[in-house]
C-alpha cells in the first residue's frame, strides 16, 4: 500500500469518525433540496444506444445491503441532456452501487464503483436496450367452482428478468370470456404469472404460478383456475429426484425443507416449518387451499462447506395434490486452498472469515450456492468447494485487516485451485479526545 493510498483511507476514517460524532442543526432535507453532510459529489451521464441523451432516467448510489439501498440511498433524476449530479453522503463512501432504472420498464442495471472523499468522478452510462417481447403467454381466468370467467376487471401480470439481465414487469386486463394475452421478452429464468381479481364482490385464493420459456417456442398456452372457497386438510405429497442419476433426494442427502410463507386470501397469514423428506424423497403435508412458497435447502456434499437453496411455488386448489420435483443436483466440483497471511509480517492469519454466493440454473428452478462455516485455521488455510465451470467472487474479512475481495475464474473439475492471499492490517485513527 503506498503513501498516496494510506492517506486516503486515513481520510475517510476522520470523515466517518466526525460524521458520527457531528451535530447537523436545522431540518432534515427532502425531495430535491441537498441532504446533510455532502461530502462530494458523482456526475453521471445518461445516454441511449444511438447516442442520444435520456432524460428523467432515475439514479441511486447505494449500499448492497436492504437497510443502506432503502433508507440512505442518494439518487436523482436525469435533466433534459441525461446529466445528473448526485450528493455523497458519508453513508457510501468507498465500495457502493449506482444503479440506473431504465425508464421504459422496471428495470435496471447495477455496477459496483468506489466513491472518495477528495474525487468528483463522472461516469458514463448506455442504457441497455429492452429485449423486444416475442414471447406470448394467453389463456383464461376461471372460477374453478362452475368454470365461469372471474369477474371482471381481471388483473394478469408477468415478471422476471430478460437474457440481458433487465427485469421486466407487464400487466393486462381479461376480456368478457375471462381471456388475456401478456407478451414478455426472452428469459433465462422463471417467469412468474399472476393473477388479481380486482372486482370486490368476487373473492378468491391468492395465485400465481410460473412459465419457463424455451428456445424455438414463442407460444405458450395457459389457463388459470381460480379458486373462491377454502377447503381444510388437502393431502400434499412433493416427491424429489435427482434428474441425472434418477436417484430420489432423502435425508441421507442432508436434503431439508426448511420452511414456507403462507399465502392465503390475498394475504401471508402463517409460517409453517417442517424438516426432510422420507427414505423414497417423499415430502407429506396436509395442507388447506392455498398458494404456498416453500424454500428447501442442500448442504452440499462435504468440504465444500456451502449449502443450495430454492423456492418453490406450490398451489393447493384440489382435493389432493401430487407433484414431482427434479433437480439436476451438482456433481464435478474443484476444491479451492487459500492461504492466507498478514501482508507486512507473512504471518499466517487464522480466523479469517470467507463468504460467496452465486446462482445456478437447473430444471428451469434457480438454485442459490451460499457459504456456511468458512474460516481459516490456525496454519491459516481455508478449504472449499465450489462447483466447476462456474465463477466465484470470494470475501474475506477479519477485524483489524482491510477486507479482501476475490475472484475465482471458472474451470473444469480437474482445475483445482491454490491461492496465496495478503491481508493489509487496517490504519487506526486515535479518537479525538476534549471538545470538538
Amino acid at each position: 500500500m503506498d503513501v498516496l493510498e494510506k492517506a486516503r483511507i486515513l481520510m475517510i476514517t476522520i470523515v466517518l469518525v466526525l460524521s458520527s460524532i457531528l451535530i447537523v442543526g436545522g431540518e432534515e432535507t427532502v425531495g430535491s433540496r441537498a441532504p446533510a453532510m455532502i461530502i462530494t459529489n458523482i456526475h453521471v451521464n445518461v445516454t441511449y444506444p444511438d447516442g442520444g441523451p435520456a432524460s428523467g432516467v432515475y439514479i441511486k448510489v447505494h449500499r448492497d445491503g436492504y437497510n443502506y439501498d432503502h433508507y440512505r440511498a442518494n439518487s436523482g433524476y436525469t435533466n433534459s441532456s441525461g446529466q445528473d449530479l448526485i450528493y455523497i453522503t458519508p453513508y457510501n463512501l468507498g465500495p457502493c452501487h449506482l444503479t440506473v432504472y431504465n425508464s421504459s420498464r422496471s428495470s435496471f442495471s447495477k455496477m459496483p464503483i468506489y466513491v472518495w472523499p477528495d474525487e468528483e468522478p463522472n461516469f458514463d452510462i448506455v442504457l441497455t436496450p429492452a429485449l423486444p417481447d416475442i414471447n406470448v403467454i394467453s389463456g383464461r381466468i376461471l372460477n374453478r367452482s362452475g368454470g365461469l370467467p372471474t369477474a371482471r376487471p381481471t388483473s394478469v401480470g408477468a415478471s422476471g428478468t430478460d437474457t440481458n439481465g433487465l427485469s421486466f414487469t407487464v400487466f393486462n386486463t381479461t376480456a368478457g370470456d375471462g381471456s388475456f394475452e401478456l407478451k414478455v421478452p426472452n428469459s433465462n429464468h422463471p417467469v412468474r404469472i399472476t393473477p388479481s381479481v380486482l372486482n370486490a364482490s368476487e373473492n378468491y385464493l391468492s395465485y400465481g404460478t410460473s412459465i419457463f420459456l424455451k428456445n424455438g417456442v414463442n407460444s405458450y398456452p395457459l389457463d388459470i383456475w381460480l379458486t373462491p372457497v377454502v377447503e381444510p386438510n388437502v393431502p400434499v405429497s412433493v416427491r424429489f429426484i435427482d434428474f441425472i442419476s434418477e436417484i430420489p433426494i432423502t435425508q441421507i442427502n442432508s436434503f431439508q425443507y426448511i420452511g414456507s410463507e403462507v399465502y392465503r386470501d390475498h394475504s401471508k397469514t402463517e409460517q409453517w416449518s417442517f424438516t426432510g423428506t422420507d427414505g423414497n424423497g417423499y415430502l407429506n403435508l396436509t395442507m388447506d387451499h392455498g398458494e404456498y412458497i416453500f424454500t428447501f435447502s442442500l448442504y452440499m456434499p462435504p468440504g465444500t462447506n456451502s449449502v443450495m437453496s430454492f423456492d418453490l411455488p406450490l398451489m393447493v386448489n384440489r382435493t389432493e395434490m401430487h407433484q414431482e420435483v427434479r433437480l439436476p443436483l451438482p456433481n464435478e466440483f474443484r476444491t479451492v486452498t487459500l492461504r492466507v497471511n498478514d501482508s507486512d509480517t507473512g504471518v499466517p492469519l487464522w480466523g479469517v472469515s470467507g463468504g460467496f454466493s452465486y446462482r445456478i440454473v437447473g430444471g428451469g428452478i434457480p438454485m442459490d450456492i451460499s457459504s456456511t462455516y468458512l474460516d481459516s485455521n490456525f496454519s491459516g488455510v481455508m478449504t472449499f468447494g465450489i462447483i466447476s465451470e462456474t465463477e466465484v467472487v470470494l470475501t474475506l474479512s477479519r477485524w483489524g485487516y482491510e477486507s479482501k475481495i476475490i475472484t475465482i475464474d471458472a474451470g473444469p473439475a480437474s482445475s483445482n485451485v491454490s491461492l496465496d492471499i495478503s491481508m493489509e492490517p487496517t490504519i487506526l485513527v486515535e479518537r479525538p479526545k476534549g471538545n470538538l
